[in-house]
C-alpha cells in the first residue's frame, strides 16, 4: 500500500476536504495560522508551508485531530518519518477508535515498520468500527493488491465503489484489481468509468494505475501519456516519473528514460529503484561503463535503505525509553538515548530539543546551547525552542541574548508561560 493510496482522498488524512473541488492559486485569502490556510497549502501540495501552518495551529488547538493528521501528512511528504511515528503513537493513545488515525497508523505499519499483518489487522478493525467508510475499504483493497491477494482486493474495491461510486480512485482501484486477475475487459470498463468522472483535482493514482494497466498491455505510448497526467497533477512525486521512464525504456526511448529516471531521483524516488532502471537504459544507450556503475549502485542503495530503516527502528525504541525516563525526571539516563537519535536521524528536530533540555538539567550549559541552536535551525519558528534557549542564557547571565530569545518566543506564542515568567525575572533582576 503506497503513500498515494493513503492520501488518495482528502478525508483519509487531512483537513484538505475543506477545499474539496477547489484549486486556488494561493492561500493568502485564508486567515494566517488557521486550519483553513494549512489545508489550502496541503491541497496545493505546498508541503513546507502546510507543515509550518499546521504546527503553529496545533500550539493553540492541541486536541484538533484534523490538524494533527494534516501535520502528519505534511511531515511524511517532507520525509520526516520518525517524527510522524511519534505523533501517530500519541494520536492512537488519545483516539484509539478514530478511523482516520487508525488508517494512518496502518500505512506506517505497512510501509515504515514493515509489519503487514499488523497493518491488515488495523485496517480490518477500521471497517468493523466504520463499515460505511469507503476510504477504509479502498485502503484495505490496495493493501491486498500489493500483497498479491487479488480476489480480496477486488472485493474491497467493489465495496468502496458501492459505498461511493463518485470517487474516481475507487473505480481505478477496482480496475487495477481486475487487471491483476486477468479480467482485462472488466478492467478497461472500470478505468473508463474512473476517467470519465476524474476532474482536474483527481488523485494522481487514477492515472498512475491506468498507466500500469496500459503498460501491461504493451500500449506504451498511451501508458506514457497516462503517467504524464499523473505528473502534471503532482510533479513533486517521483513515482510517476519512474513509471514513465520504465515504459520509455521498453519503447526503446532510452534518452527520455534517462531524463525521467534522473528527474524521479530529484523528487525522492528510491535510489535503488532509480539505479535498477538505469542499468537497461545505459545498456540501450551503449554506455557499458555507466551501466556497470548503475549495477554497482543498486547493491549500495539497497544496503543504505536497510541501514536507514534500521536507524528509524532504533530511534523509535530509543525515543520510547527516553520519554519514560523523562517522566521520572531521569534526565541523565535519557540523555544518551536522545543523543543517539540525533546521530542516527539528524533531521528529527525534537530529539535535539529534548537532548538540550537533558544537558541543561545535568549542568552542561554549553552542550545544551549547542543542541538548542541546532533545534532552532531545524525549527526556527518554535516558541519552545526560543524559550528554552532564553532560559538557559538567562541562567548564564547573558541577559541581552536571553531577552531577545524570550521576546521571540512570546512573539511566536503570546501564551508562553515559561517565556513570560523568565522575562519577568529578567526585568526584576535589571530594576
Amino acid at each position: 500500500m503506497g503513500w498515494r493510496a493513503l492520501a488518495c482522498t482528502a478525508s483519509v488524512l487531512t483537513a484538505s476536504n475543506l477545499l474539496a473541488g477547489m484549486q486556488p492559486p494561493s492561500c493568502t485569502d485564508r486567515p494566517p495560522q488557521s486550519l483553513e490556510r494549512a489545508a489550502c497549502h496541503a491541497r496545493l501540495r505546498q508541503w513546507k508551508d502546510a507543515e509550518e501552518t499546521y504546527r503553529v495551529y496545533l500550539r493553540t488547538h492541541a486536541d484538533s485531530v484534523p490538524a494533527a493528521l494534516g501535520h502528519a501528512e505534511a511531515l511524511l511528504r517532507l520525509g520526516f518519518v520518525v517524527e510522524v511515528s511519534q505523533e501517530v503513537k500519541k494520536l492512537i493513545q488519545a483516539h484509539p477508535d478514530d478511523p482516520a488515525v487508525c488508517k494512518l497508523q496502518a500505512w506506517l505499519l505497512a510501509n515504515v515498520d514493515k509489519e503487514p499483518r499488523a497493518a491488515e489487522q488495523t485496517l480490518t478493525r477500521v471497517i468493523q468500527i466504520a463499515p460505511g467508510d469507503a476510504d477504509a475499504w479502498s485502503l484495505l483493497g490496495s493493501f491486498y493488491l500489493d500483497s498479491h491477494r487479488v480476489e480480496e482486493g477486488i472485493r474491497c474495491f467493489e465495496r468502496a465503489v458501492a459505498l461511493n461510486p463518485a470517487i474516481p480512485l475507487y473505480r481505478a482501484g477496482l480496475g487495477r484489481g481486475y487487471a491483476a486477475a486477468g479480467r482485462d475487459a472488466d478492467a478497461a470498463k472500470a478505468f473508463s468509468a474512473a476517467l470519465e468522472s476524474a476532474r482536474g483535482d483527481a488523485d494522481p493514482s487514477v492515472f498512475l494505475w491506468y498507466g500500469d494497466f496500459l503498460a501491461g498491455a504493451q500500449r506504451y505510448e498511451e501508458s506514457g501519456a497516462a503517467y504524464s497526467r499523473a505528473i502534471a497533477l503532482d510533479p513533486a512525486d517521483g513515482e510517476p516519473w519512474m513509471r514513465r521512464a520504465a515504459v520509455e525504456t521498453k519503447a526503446g526511448r532510452y534518452g527520455d528514460a534517462e531524463r525521467d529516471a534522473l528527474e524521479a531521483r530529484k523528487r525522492g524516488a528510491s535510489e535503488r529503484k532509480v539505479q535498477t532502471l538505469l542499468v537497461p537504459v545505459y545498456k540501450g544507450l551503449g554506455d557499458d561503463a555507466k551501466a556497470q556503475a548503475a549495477a554497482g549502485a543498486v547493491d549500495r542503495a539497497a544496503a543504505a535503505e536497510e541501514e536507514r530503516r534500521a536507524k528509524w527502528r532504533a530511534a523509535r525504541v530509543a525515543l520510547d525509553r527516553a520519554e519514560r525516563l523523562i517522566q521520572e525526571n531521569q534526565f541523565a539516563a535519557a540523555l544518551p538515548l536522545y543523543v543517539s537519535v540525533t546521530e542516527d536521524v539528524p533531521d528529527y528536530a525534537d530529539a535535539w530539543l529534548a537532548a538540550g533540555v537533558c544537558y541543561a538539567q545535568t549542568g552542561h550549559a554549553a552542550r545544551a546551547e549547542q543542541f538548542f541552536r541546532t533545534f532552532l535551525r531545524l525549527q526556527p519558528l518554535s516558541p519552545e525552542g526560543h524559550s528554552a534557549l532564553g532560559v538557559l542564557l538567562l541562567s548564564e547571565q547573558r541577559t541581552v541574548e536571553a531577552r531577545a530569545e524570550l521576546q521571540e518566543a512570546l512573539r511566536l506564542d503570546p501564551g508562553s508561560a515559561e517565556a513570560k515568567e523568565a522575562l519577568d525575572a529578567l526585568r526584576a533582576r535589571t530594576q
